[in-house]
């Protein structure tokens, strides 16, 4: 599942659990076959439902208790007797007891009941869809990863609970409803039709599906298996790109694998207003932000787009065909998601670099797992409660680097056979992390577990210090340590067994490293200054001695781009943990005039643009800016505004990238040429072709009243979600404070589609200069009913507005707030947020004066 934290079109994963602290069902009950029919209401908005369940218990019971939420039973009755009905909104269960034990064996349990319709996003959900000509148009899907599926039926709402689905829908006679399995009949029903779907093979309730509505769909074919794209009517002529991309990865993963999707059918289904993606097996729901995309798009959007639906329809294997038993091992279905979503696309889409993305995502991730705050990729989940912990970058992008890790240290060919046994011995059943280590461990003939296990099981980044051979010794001396964020921050001693790959810096020679103990001398073959971490995939920091980083700074140019990138992330990483100055970070950004690569200037942009951020109000800012723009005007000047004929993806996302950074640095230039722009399209974002995204956003970042209200009135204005959410986005960059506050009050009213609503506040969160507005307009409206904040979780989203604060003393007044309001499972964001605006303080007050000097120094004529 891809969600969303905040604003930006990004892959960032969070936590999506909606539940109470809600209880384990026993594991001596379960169910066998359930066969549902629901009847939606859109209008009311309400849903009726039959549940026939057909379950199995290992011992004699006196009761039986399903996961059940917001659901009101009518009827209920096992092996034909009545029973009676308990609920415990708490646990989120229905207990229901017959008038006699229910024995050992096999039985049926059938329900009526009632349930409602939400516009949240979870369960059962309605969305809504704008139409070219002003009209909406209400949608329903559902959503039910993690514990969602309990609201519209009642279930054994667990992984480790598979049965097989057999699902009725009754609906109006003019729409589409969608599931899982393909329609077996259709037939009228007092004025509706009767739509049943053929029976589900066995998998967890948290996949089942259905979407209801006015669809339209393109469709194509895999192999034998039926591909079909399916939109809101009048969107269809954005779903090709969708098509191909799903077919070409389904396709790829069939063959990796060695095992055919096993589906008849894969349904890419565009929900408007719903955030994120979810791997429904056979139907998979995207937001219309990541499964729709226009030919024009920009190159960021298209690899965006292709890359969430790479990570889904890996889902088809790792997720739905083989499920984790338990939350603990999330990482089962979403580390490997990801891993896979990267692996397809290196193989399929070279020329898109994706080792260079890998390295940013893996240094991101590396700065969370620095902190105090963090926790093991592998983690104890007691409850439904505590799931959301898990949906994080941890689970998710750690989860990936490790894989890419092992890949390399035992080599891709082993990798997959390894993998695709664990598939064949597993296949429609559930797992535990060491099944994996198991089936590699057969196949590579090593020692997986203890290299594996000390990455997943506990939490932290190594840090990999490396001297040089002396004289003409072919030695290479390596010595591993926990690497803390920043200077102050306190963590235990922990050890890992890395597997270090090096380089000499020439490329001529090659060395696999076990690192397993705190000190290590290596031979080499030479005396040839030596890096490490080549390729980018070892889960470590690297520092050097000064004299092995100046050589291996020299030869920075020669470098492989991955490896720039890691150079880069390194060098910055040490400066903020106060293990090196800042200077050997600045003098790298400065060999960058002729560099080509977009994952190199996406490092450095997003470091100084994080420099930018967090000298908000300080004198050091104006010079700071300027300076900034001077490194990254060289590269833009390289690529221009406009794309050329046949150019490569890399020149066309390192505009992209440049554009974004420039116009958020404050780049004179850059804003007026995007204002010329846009004046010359007429204000139509359509006309405003690939680069769409950074010219909007140049335009908001210094819109004047009048500017502002003419982009509003194109976003009110807009044929479909996606437009809309194109321009709002931009809106939500705005720098004038008072048209901050009148976009913040815009978000109560039915001027900004409820789906965009509380994305807005986060996008201007994000922005960093009016954080404090955001939060005190959340803070004040969360009980409002235009934001659509689910009850169960009312602060859940609080960690992601704060986070962008820089003064210290906001980190402490978040804990107060925390300890006040947030329920006991939300606390642990509470606290990743708090240390980040601790972190981002100590940048303030440390870096900002030593990177303010060393400019002085070094631009003085």
């Amino acid at each position: 599942m891809i969600v969303l934290r905040v604003a930006f079109l990004s892959l960032l994963v969070v936590s999506t659990a909606h539940a109470a602290p809600e209880a384990r069902l026993p594991d001596y009950v379960r169910p066998l076959d359930y066969k549902i029919e629901i009847a939606p209401d859109a209008a009311a908005p309400t849903f009726a439902g039959k549940v026939e369940l057909q379950f199995e218990t290992t011992k004699p019971i006196t009761t039986l208790t399903l996961n059940a939420i917001d659901l009101t039973f009518d009827t209920a009755e096992i092996d034909g007797v009545a029973a009676t009905v308990a609920i415990d909104p708490e646990a989120a269960t229905a207990t229901f007891t017959p008038l006699g034990p229910i024995t050992l064996g096999k039985h049926i349990a059938k329900f009526a009941y009632r349930g409602k319709i939400s516009t949240n996003a979870y369960g059962l959900f309605s969305s809504t869809a704008l139409s070219a000509d002003g009209g909406k148009k209400r949608l329903l899907a559902t959503q039910f990863e993690s514990s969602g599926a309990r609201r519209m039926f009642p279930s054994f709402d667990e992984p480790g609970f598979k049965s097989v689905f057999n699902l009725t829908a009754i609906v109006p006679q003019d729409e589409v409803a969608i599931s899982n399995m393909p329609i077996e009949a259709s037939a009228p029903e007092d004025g509706r039709k009767r739509v049943t779907f053929a029976r589900t093979p066995v998998m967890s309730s948290y996949l089942l599906f259905l979407a209801v509505g006015d669809y339209e769909s393109i469709e194509g074919q895999a192999g034998n298996t039926k591909v079909a794209v399916w939109t809101p009517r009048g969107a269809i002529h954005r779903a090709h790109y969708a098509l191909d991309a799903t077919i070409e990865v389904l396709t790829w993963f069939s063959d990796y694998f060695a095992m055919p999707y096993p589906l008849p059918k894969l349904d890419m289904v565009a929900t408007p207003t719903a955030r994120g993606a979810m791997e429904n097996w056979g139907a998979i729901r995207f937001s219309d932000a990541y499964l729709l995309i226009d030919d024009g798009a920009s190159q960021q959007r298209k690899q965006q787009v292709w890359s969430v639906i790479a990570h889904e329809v890996a889902h088809m294997w790792f997720g739905d065909l083989v499920t984790m038993q338990w939350w603990d091992d999330l990482w089962l279905n979403e580390g490997f998601a990801t891993w896979a979503s990267g692996a397809v696309a290196k193989a399929l889409h070279p020329e898109w670099n994706v080792e260079g993305a890998h390295a940013r995502s893996r240094d991101r991730v590396m700065q969370q797992d620095s902190r105090k705050a963090t926790h093991p990729i592998v983690q104890h989940i007691t409850t439904t409660a505590e799931i959301g912990s898990a949906f994080d970058d941890i689970t998710y992008q750690k989860g990936a680097a490790v894989i890419r890790m092992l890949e390399g240290w035992l080599t891709p060919d082993t990798f997959r056979a390894g993998i695709r046994a664990y598939m064949k011995q597993h296949a429609y059943g559930n797992t535990v992390t060491s099944d994996l280590w198991d089936a590699l461990a057969t196949a590579s003939k090593r020692d997986v577990r203890a290299v594996a296990d000390s990455f997943t099981r506990q939490p932290g980044v190594p840090l990999v210090s490396v001297d040089r051979c002396a004289g003409a010794r072919d030695e290479l001396t390596l010595k591993q340590e926990r690497f803390a964020a920043t200077p102050t921050t306190k963590l235990d001693p922990l050890a890992w067994d890395v597997p270090v790959s090096a380089v000499t810096i020439d490329g001529r020679a090659n060395s696999a490293i076990a690192l397993a103990e705190p000190m290590l001398r290596a031979k080499l073959a030479g005396c040839t200054p030596a890096r490490v971490n080549h390729g980018g995939t070892g889960w470590y920091r690297t520092s050097y001695t000064p004299a092995l980083a100046q050589a291996i700074a020299d030869a920075f140019p020669q470098a492989a781009a991955v490896d720039r990138v890691v150079l880069l992330d390194d060098s910055w990483a040490l400066a903020v943990a106060g293990r090196s100055k800042v200077d050997p970070w600045l003098e790298l950004v400065t060999r960058l005039g002729s560099e080509r690569d977009a994952s190199v200037w996406g490092s450095v942009a997003d470091d100084l643009l994080e420099l930018d951020a967090v000298a908000r109000g300080m004198p050091e800012r104006a010079k700071l800016r300027a300076w900034a723009i001077a490194q990254l005007r060289p590269g833009l000047t390289q690529v221009g505004w406009d794309a050329r004929a046949n150019e490569p993806p890399r020149d066309t996302l390192t505009r992209e990238t440049l554009l974004a950074a420039l116009s958020r640095l404050g780049d004179p230039a850059m804003r007026a040429e995007a204002r010329k722009r846009y004046d010359a399209a007429g204000g139509d974002p359509a006309k405003l072709g690939s680069l769409a995204t950074v010219t909007l956003d140049a335009v908001a970042r210094g819109a004047d009243a009048a500017t502002f209200d003419r982009l509003f009135a194109s976003a009110r204005s807009a044929p479909s979600f996606l437009d809309a959410q194109l321009v709002f986005d931009a809106l939500g960059t705005v720098e004038d404070p008072a048209l901050v506050k009148k976009l913040l009050d815009a978000t109560l009213t039915d001027a900004v589609p409820m789906g965009l609503r509380r994305r807005i506040i986060g996008r201007i969160a994000e922005q960093g200069d009016h954080t404090a507005l955001a939060w005190d307009f959340s803070n004040a409206n969360t009980d409002n009913a235009a934001l659509g904040v689910d009850t169960r979780r009312r602060w859940a989203w609080a960690p992601g507005i704060a986070r962008r604060f820089i003064e210290r003393d906001r980190a402490d007044a978040l804990r107060d707030f925390a300890k006040k309001n947030a329920k006991r499972d939300e606390q642990p964001e509470f606290e990743r947020a708090a240390e980040e605006i601790e972190l981002r303080a100590d940048r303030r007050t440390r870096l900002i004066p030593a990177v303010a000097s060393w400019i002085e120094t070094h631009t003085k004529s």
